[in-house]
């Protein structure tokens, strides 16, 4: 079975968290007449939670704990299925780099994106105009970060192609 699992920065101390999204609404407004509706937009907003599941060990013979933690929306990303040359899980948005020198002189960096319309995670590198989906670059690339934590190691181009 395919491991679906998402990634999250914590909305109040920075850490990341791996394990099952969850969108959550406190309260859902309804207002009528629909010139309302601009409030209960604005109050919908403001009840929703996006939340990163996750467990955690605990003593011997005893069930895991299962913890959640606030996560800022703009931060959730989804992991590829993939892994890089480190065994290291590649989610969307990492930033990549090539290290097979057999094909060009130096490496090249690239970030992790989805593409809706192929429904595949491709690599958006930087040093050319084109994509590759990852499986072509299996144990070829391995993560050196992300948009969120390391943006400047991408060219200002890469990051405005998103």
């Amino acid at each position: 079975m395919r491991e679906i699992l998402f990634r999250g920065k914590d909305k109040d101390d920075g850490k990341w968290y791996e394990g099952y999204y969850l969108q959550l609404h406190d309260t859902t407004y309804c207002c009528m007449p629909s010139d309302n509706m601009e409030k209960a937009n604005r109050l919908n907003e403001e009840n929703e939670h996006h939340y990163i599941v996750f467990e955690q060990m605990t003593d011997w013979g005893l069930p895991n704990k299962h913890l959640r933690a606030e996560v800022l929306p703009e931060t959730v990303c989804q992991y590829t299925g993939s892994t890089d040359k480190n065994v290291r899980k590649i989610f969307e948005w990492d930033i990549v780099r090539r290290t097979d020198l057999h094909t060009t002189k130096e490496p090249s960096t690239g970030y992790i994106k989805y593409d809706p319309e192929n429904a595949e995670f491709l690599i958006y590198w930087e040093d050319a105009q084109k994509y590759s989906p990852i499986f072509q670059w299996k144990d070829k690339i391995e993560i050196v970060g992300n948009i969120f934590d390391n943006p400047e190691i991408l060219k200002r181009r890469a990051l405005n192609e998103q």
